[in-house]
């Protein structure tokens, strides 16, 4: 249970030698690190129960990670479904009248805006930029205090048409930022569906819709990271059809 054990196995999944043997290493990397959690687990108190039944702070990363996705899903919902002007918040419009949409960075700031009161009512701080291993910086992050100890969830997001879209969840957001001790082994993945030149798939398919880019995504991640890495596709399409 040791935490070296856990860095042995994950720089054994991504050696480019040991690809054969990726998910197998991938397994037990999260078995060793659930028996670790488990040796350190700390009960809530019933106080912390409490806030969680009455759907007030969360006790844990996982509770977090699920919080931050419920908030989304309701942004989602709210920029397509009421009468707003929210989805225009994500474009740019030219001279010639023609939206395109706004930067990575830019997206994620809109965001972070839309988020960073209802999060805070549940307690929860959210931030961008958030420092990491070797000068590497997720895009965003929640925390909360929990018994006196900090805890996180890192954030990715990327664009429908960026280059390393595919796996990101695997390449980045796990092994840079999930391997933080506050994080739990959890992290949120997001992904903005624009619909403008989004990235093939692995199997050269290239997905016509957010909620057939969410399915391509479920099948392309193996098992062991469910419950892990919480996902989601967010059209921000301004076609007549959303998904």
């Amino acid at each position: 249970m040791l935490p070296a054990a856990g860095l042995a196995l994950n720089d054994l999944r991504q050696d480019p030698r040991m690809d054969s043997w990726r998910t197998w290493f991938g397994s037990l990397f999260f078995q060793q690190d659930r028996n670790r959690k488990n040796h350190q687990y700390v009960p809530p108190t019933p106080v912390e129960v409490a806030n969680v039944l009455a759907n007030n702070a969360p006790a844990n990363s996982r509770d977090m990670a699920e919080l931050l996705r419920d908030q989304l899903v309701r942004i989602a919902s709210k920029i397509h479904f009421e009468e707003t002007n929210q989805l225009d918040l994500f474009y740019d419009k030219g001279k010639d009248g023609v939206f395109a949409p706004k930067t990575e960075n830019a997206c994620r700031d809109v965001l972070l805006m839309l988020l960073r009161d209802p999060m805070a009512l549940k307690s929860v701080q959210i931030e961008k930029e958030s420092l990491a291993a070797a000068e590497k910086r997720a895009d965003m992050q929640t925390s909360i205090f929990v018994q006196s100890s900090r805890r996180i969830v890192p954030v990715e997001i990327k664009k429908d048409n960026h280059p390393e879209l595919w796996y990101a969840w695997r390449d980045q957001l796990e092994p840079r930022y999930m391997r933080n001790p506050d994080a739990e082994g959890v992290g949120v993945f997001v992904i903005l569906w624009f619909g403008k030149g989004t990235k093939t798939g692995p199997n050269k398919e290239k997905p016509k819709t957010a909620a057939q880019m969410a399915e391509m995504l479920n099948t392309l991640m193996p098992a062991e990271y469910v419950g892990h890495i919480v996902g989601l596709v967010i059209d921000l399409s301004r076609g007549l059809s959303r998904a």
